[in-house]
């Protein structure tokens, strides 16, 4: 196994299916956006971790990926979960079972170090202290296979891989710092696919291996293994396997750099070393295809024993660099096949460094001795080294281990030395890793890691193409690295497989790119594959760098098929067939394209901007068919805007397009092709008609604001032109364009003056209940339901009635609903007097908070206050009639947000207003009175008229963006008629004590329209618009219901509860807790 030896030192994007929406991404960069320099990640803890700077992983952090939302697997040791730089990082840690207990292994972290440290390196936390991992926002899950004093697999039985990483798609990477000291391909006689095949099929000691090989290739992960710590020139046995079982493409083995006997020149080249393999590194010979070279001498990472920090060496501490910028390539590419993943790791990785002529290895004993001196020759550079010779590199290669280099001397003299010859590709596999590049793409296209699957015959074109395909599953992706071909090569394959499926499909094939499915691929490097372009399903762009340079398609022809899209502003130096779309355009405006045949099932769309620009198709022959389509890219677009294109630009055409049309994803516009000569010069205009707003309009508060928007449209500038372009470009059904008037509207206005007057009402009803529950019934009541009058009583009360009340009323017809609640006290004062008179003054203050629900978001919080006089007449002679009337004036505070939120314009605005506020009620009643031996009960009808009124003054709303609102005044009441009755009953305790239980239930009924106005317009333009809300139902059953106690003291509490009920989408409550003392 690859212990290590201890050393003293992925933007889902939309779904971009339709041709339309892809026609407009000229206008937009690429999804790669630089968050930040590279240098800006280079902290301490960066440079702690050893190996990072090697990588380039800053590159690939400053594009954005650190491995956020992703998940990678481990097979190890087990992993200390309570180390600080792995808090919270690890989602599972599955254990073996103990043969000798039978229950789960527990770690002994005195030796149980290893996963933890190779754990570190894919993914410790980015902190501030230590270090941290390449993939440092990544988390982990575990799988332990490995313990004891020998970190080995004796005595445990291994989870079942199968089912945990199975389980779990999201992990696409699995890291394995382990395996067999053993090489099959050194082995006379086992260097036999059908051997190796037998053994991972049946050998019950290769269980694990062989639900690797099933996870590779049945559930889409990559495997890494270190490729062994045992100084052969091949990697292990499980490093080996993709040499015996092809399918295997989602395996990779990684070899050990000791990246201190590395230098590299400013212009970034590296030179190695001799000692620039690690001493005991495997190497890669006949396993080249699948194998890349990562730091992993002295590497700092984590240590379990006392979750600090620890230095160790070994193929072990190279392959978690490989799985940890494997975790960064999967978050820049999360649609990719795990083979993919693996391509953009191997054909992305450094192989521009400057080799060693020789290599100066040494391997060990089963003691821990040095017990062979181990040369290799790279590329027959030098010839077969003397004695001599040889000596004189080991002193080159040590000159300051002394011991080292002593030793090594004398094993040359005793003979115990090997001499081996590989090429540069056998020792170093496919090169360097390179983590800032990798999560670039892909630059090889390589037929050696493609199968017979991967040939098609194309019916447009006849003939077989080795075509790789990438499924971009909705995601829009770049690939910016150059990407070249490389054709079948026997000499990568065992003889076994040479007269086989693959091999006889591939060999002698150039290799193309083919795109499937929905998304967007773009290729912006400068590609001399050779093979085919397919553009099958989504849409592929050939464009340049953000910087400029890239963009081009050097060899390959380019196949449009029926569902597939070419877009881009870069250079295809051959021909393309366009038997699908072409849209030319992506950061630039302009395609070239060398030979451009349109057949007639394909269709050339031409963007146009706001600015009069457009996009071109440039060639040098141009056979032309079809249709060509103009597609307007979102922008402001004036009125009478008319512009003239010459969309097609070739050195010699012919034939003409069969249709010339436009196709505008604009509900609001109408634009339209004046004329055309048939061969891509055109005039086009644009007219925005008077209801081009009004009619998508749901209500007349709606429909108001399309009439005024018409208006303004012809003299908007500043901000007010980026909300036409807003609202002009949502959605091309218009289904858009509704809420996003009733956000510009004042409808929010009205909501608020809505909840201020139910607030208001549902006081007054607190008010009227406390007065009804404030008397007893007569003592002394016949029993026949006949009143007899009430008890008279004179003097004077002081109450304090705390109250909250909440109201809900849902949007329709183009009337923003709302949420309100709030809280308030009143306090008051009555005077009794014998003629059955009761008289007072309140004064009351509230707080109130209202959130509107329409199409925006707005809230308001109020402060309101108020004083008043109420009244209550019921003589005795009156035989339990009574009279009632209340009277309130006061103002309200009101402190107002809106947020106009619709297809990218976000403005936000703010408003205050204080305002004033009227209360009138009058009416009356009869009750009637009986005394039963518990008590006493009190019944009649009841009713009342109740007018309330609230006013606002105008105002400008604050805030950035021209859909700020200039308000008028305004003022909003409402009357209504409450027809009900009333009950009570009551006992009085023996010690004086009289409980009272109340409730009164009535009808109520508005008599005014019921509808609310704000007449507005936006700031900075004379056209004026106005809401118009209405209340949901002009009537309503409200109840209210309370207990009262009174004490012989004259101290008395009183608790109410009250709701109305049937008003059609809205519901309220209220409720008070009133207190309050006689004298």
């Amino acid at each position: 196994m690859f212990l290590s030896l201890q050393a003293r030192k992925l933007r889902r994007f939309c779904n971009l299916s339709q041709p339309l929406l892809l026609l407009l991404l000229f206008l937009f960069t690429s999804s790669q956006v630089n968050a930040a320099s590279a240098d800006s990640f280079k902290s301490q803890e960066y440079w702690n971790s050893t190996g990072l700077d090697f990588i380039h992983a800053a590159d690939a952090y400053a594009l954005g990926y650190t491995g956020a939302g992703i998940t990678l697997g481990i097979v190890d040791t087990s992993v200390r979960t309570s180390h600080p730089e792995l808090a919270g990082k690890i989602g599972s840690v599955d254990m073996p079972i103990d043969d000798l207990t039978g229950l789960p292994y527990i770690p002994n972290w005195k030796y149980d170090r290893h996963g933890s440290h190779v754990a570190g390196i894919m993914a410790a936390s980015r902190n501030g202290t230590g270090m941290h991992g390449v993939a440092f926002d990544a988390k982990l899950i575990s799988a332990a296979i490995l313990g004891h004093e020998t970190g080995s697999t004796t005595g445990l039985t291994p989870p079942d891989l199968l089912s945990l990483f199975g389980a779990r798609p999201d992990v696409r990477v699995i890291n394995n710092s382990w395996g067999l000291s053993y090489a099959p391909i050194l082995e006379p006689g086992m260097d036999v696919p059908s051997i190796i095949q037998n053994l991972v099929e049946n050998d019950e000691d290769l269980a694990v291996d062989r639900q690797l090989a099933e996870l590779a290739t049945d559930y889409n992960k990559v495997i890494v293994f270190a490729a062994g710590n045992d100084t052969f020139m091949a990697p292990a046995f499980q490093s080996s396997l993709p040499r015996y079982l092809p399918d295997l493409k989602a395996w990779l083995s990684v070899i050990s750099l000791d990246i201190g006997n590395i230098t590299t020149a400013a212009d970034g080249t590296r030179t190695i070393s001799p000692t620039g393999i690690s001493w005991f590194s495997n190497l890669g010979h006949k396993a080249q295809l699948w194998s890349v070279s990562a730091p992993g001498s002295d590497i700092n990472s984590l240590n379990a024993t006392n979750n600090g920090y620890t230095l160790m060496s070994g193929t072990s501490m190279a392959a978690p660099y490989v799985s940890g910028t494997l975790g960064l390539v999967q978050q820049a590419f999360p649609w990719m096949t795990g083979k993919q993943l693996a391509d953009a790791v191997l054909t992305t990785a450094d192989n521009s460094f400057v080799a060693p002529t020789h290599l100066v290895q040494y391997s060990l004993d089963g003691n821990g001795y040095i017990d062979k001196v181990v040369i290799t020759i790279v590329d027959n550079a030098v010839p077969s080294p003397t004695g001599a010779t040889v000596k004189q590199w080991i002193d080159d290669a040590y000159p300051l281990e002394t011991w080292i280099r002593d030793t090594l001397k004398d094993l040359i003299d005793q003979g115990q030395q090997s001499i081996q010859y590989l090429s540069r590709e056998e020792v170093f596999g496919q090169g360097l890793l390179d983590a800032g590049k990798a999560v670039r793409g892909i630059a090889r296209l390589d037929a050696n890691r493609m199968t017979a699957d991967d040939v098609i015959t194309l019916s447009e074109l006849g003939g077989k193409h080795a075509l790789e395909t990438f499924d971009t599953q909705g995601y829009v992706a770049e690939f910016s690295n150059d990407i070249t071909q490389r054709m079948w090569e026997d000499s990568y394959h065992h003889a076994d497989f040479l007269a086989g499926a693959d091999a006889t499909a591939l060999r002698g094939l150039n290799v193309g790119l083919r795109k499937a499915g929905d998304g967007l691929l773009v290729l912006s490097g400068t590609n001399d594959y050779s093979g085919l372009t397919v553009v099958e399903g989504g849409a592929l762009a050939v464009s340049q760098r953000a910087d400029g340079t890239g963009g081009v398609l050097q060899n390959s022809d380019v196949l449009v098929r029926q569902n597939g899209i070419l877009m881009g502003d870069g250079e295809i130096q051959r021909s393309v067939l366009n038997k699908g779309t072409v849209a030319p355009g992506y950061r630039g405006l302009i395609l070239k394209v060398n030979s451009y045949t349109q057949d007639a099932d394909g269709a050339l769309h031409i963007g146009i901007t706001a600015d009069k620009q457009y996009s071109v198709l440039s060639a040098t022959t141009a056979t032309l068919d079809g249709a060509l389509r103009f597609s307007p890219a979102p922008g402001f677009y004036s009125d009478g805007y008319a512009i003239s294109v010459n969309s097609v630009q070739a050195v010699s055409s012919s034939g003409m397009f069969d249709s010339v049309g436009m196709v505008s994803s604009s509900p609001t516009l109408s634009f339209s092709v004046a004329s055309s000569n048939g061969t891509g010069s055109a005039a086009l205009g644009q007219q925005r008609m008077r209801n081009a707003y009004s009619r998508y309009a749901d209500s007349s508060t709606t429909a108001n604001v399309g009439d005024a928007l018409y208006l303004a449209a012809g003299s908007a500038s500043g901000d007010m032109q980026n909300l036409f372009q807003a609202l002009d470009w949502t959605d091309v059904s218009g289904s858009g364009v509704a809420p996003a008037m009733e956000q510009l509207s004042p409808n929010s206005y009205d909501a608020v003056a809505r909840a201020g007057l139910d607030a208001q009402r549902q006081l007054n009803l607190l008010l009227v209940k406390r007065f009804l529950g404030g008397s007893a019934p007569v003592a002394t009541a016949s029993g026949t339901g006949l009143s007899s009058g009430d008890a008279a009583f004179g003097g004077w009360q002081a109450w304090a009635l705390p109250f909250g009340s909440y109201s809900n009323v849902n949007a329709n017809g183009g009337s923003a609903g709302f949420t309100s609640s709030g809280a308030g006290l009143a306090l008051g004062v009555d005077r009794q007097w014998d003629s059955g008179l009761t008289a007072g003054l309140d004064v009351a203050l509230s707080g109130r908070r209202t959130y509107m629900h329409y199409a925006g978001e707005a809230k308001a919080e109020t402060l309101a206050a108020s004083v008043g006089g109420h009244a209550h007449f019921k003589p005795l002679w009156w035989d339990g009639g009574y009279v009632m009337g209340m009277a309130r004036v006061g103002f309200e505070d009101v402190n107002m947000k809106r947020a106009v939120n619709f297809n990218g314009y976000l403005r936000k605005h703010d408003s205050r207003w204080t305002g004033l506020t009227t209360d009138l009620l009058a009416g009356g009643g009869k009750n009637w009175s009986w005394t039963p031996s518990w008590g006493g009960v009190e019944a009649g009808p009841l009713g009342w008229f109740e007018y309330s009124l609230s006013s606002r003054p105008g105002f400008t709303e604050g805030g950035a963006g021209a859909s700020a609102l200039k308000l008028d005044a305004a003022t909003d009441d409402s009357l209504s008629s409450v027809l009900g009755a009333h009950a009570k009953l009551s006992r009085t305790l023996e010690n004086g004590t009289t409980l009272s239980w109340d409730t009164l239930a009535g009808w109520r009924h508005d008599w005014l329209d019921g509808s609310f106005h704000s007449d507005a317009s936006f700031k900075g333009y004379d056209a004026s618009f106005e809401s118009q809300s209405d209340i949901p139902g002009r009537d309503a059953m409200l109840v209210q219901t309370g207990l009262r106690a009174t004490h012989a003291s004259g101290f008395f509490a009183q608790v109410e509860l009250g709701a109305e009920f049937f008003r059609s989408h809205s519901s309220s409550c209220s409720g008070g807790i009133s207190f309050g003392l006689e004298f």
